[in-house]
């Protein structure tokens, strides 16, 4: 988990690996492998792990700062 050692854990929890999808380039590495068929999931995957939200998430973050952004400019004096 981010360079960081987690010895004494057998198991991680979904919402742990949830948190590691949660940036973009994580978000796009995790679509692309979905997109590809490279992803591999041993079992049943929550639905916050999947594919679809690692796309939605991509759009949060594009969309989000655009938004931000057009909002502040359009109430700025030039």
């Amino acid at each position: 988990l981010n360079g960081f050692s987690a010895q004494g854990m057998t198991t991680m929890s979904p919402l742990v690996d949830f948190l590691g999808i949660v940036t973009p380039t994580a978000a796009y590495q995790h679509a692309i492998g979905w997109f590809l068929g490279t992803l591999s999931a041993a079992g049943p995957t929550p639905f916050y792990l999947t594919g679809w939200m690692s796309l939605l998430l991509l759009a949060g973050w594009l969309v989000v700062p655009l938004a931000i952004g057009y909002r502040r400019f359009r109430g700025s004096d030039l």
